[in-house]
């Protein structure tokens, strides 16, 4: 039997940050244009800080492709 991640099954953003909440923890993904460009998974719900650094270094990353 194959597995496949709950957050998989959350409609896709157009553009933007979201944080999705499943039963095992909390997947945070960067969006544009309907491609997933950055995820973090975290096993409780993240921190300001622990958000706004994921923010920041998946945005980062994401601009110098």
């Amino acid at each position: 039997m194959r597995s496949l991640p709950e957050t998989l099954c959350a409609k896709p953003m157009a553009t933007g940050f979201r944080l999705v909440g499943s039963l095992s923890g909390y997947e945070g993904q960067i969006w544009d244009e309907n491609i997933l460009l950055a995820s973090r998974w975290w096993p409780q719900e993240p921190s300001e800080v622990e958000w706004a650094s994921f923010a920041r270094v998946a945005s980062v990353d994401a601009e110098s492709d």
